[in-house]
């Protein structure tokens, strides 16, 4: 799937979340803006990816780039050794940033679980969603290689196809009435 419906999806699920929890505007605007980062990390397994590159701020600053730039050296290491789909785009990986994102938004004051869960609902909705594509995930990694689909064959969702675009066009539908309602 193209990055802007991992970015549409993962949106849509936090401002769900949110109204689910009845959390306070901003609290689900915070809630988004992470989900909306946590849908980009599944793809650091892949150099060129939305997480791999500069923002407009880094492009700007010399001082800025070079943090971004050192900041970013442990995920072009990853993506040397990783499989795209491999474990980034597995239950186990998305167990692992949840236990991570608890401990961190314990350690911090509490508007920080707030900020961790989006990342972590962001993350997770872009392993579900690739999980509906042709190639599906290797969801059970690191103990299986084997690729999962989650759903049959005829409903399976090509990367750039009109379903995506209906995707895409659902998810901002439905993150728009849930922002406005």
């Amino acid at each position: 799937m193209r990055n802007a419906t991992h970015e549409l999806v993962g949106v849509t699920c936090a401002l769900g979340a949110g109204r689910v929890l009845g959390l306070e505007a901003v609290e689900t605007a915070a809630l988004g803006a992470t989900a909306l980062l946590g849908s980009w990390l599944p793809d650091a397994d892949r150099r060129g990816t939305r997480v791999h590159r500069r923002s407009r701020l880094e492009r700007r600053s010399l001082l800025a780039g070079a943090l971004g730039r050192v900041a970013r050296l442990p995920l072009v290491a990853f993506s040397v050794v990783a499989r795209h789909r491999g474990i980034t785009h597995s239950l186990f990986a998305c167990a692992l940033l949840g236990t991570g994102a608890v401990a961190l938004g314990m350690a911090l004051p509490a508007p920080a679980i707030l900020l961790t869960g989006g990342l972590v609902v962001g993350y997770c909705a872009h392993v579900l969603a690739d999980g509906c594509t042709p190639h599906g995930v290797q969801l059970w990694a690191p103990f299986s290689r084997r690729r999962v689909r989650l759903v049959p064959r005829r409903a399976r969702i090509r990367t750039g196809s009109l379903s995506e675009g209906l995707l895409a066009a659902a998810s901002g539908a439905l993150a728009l009435m849930l922002v406005v309602v």
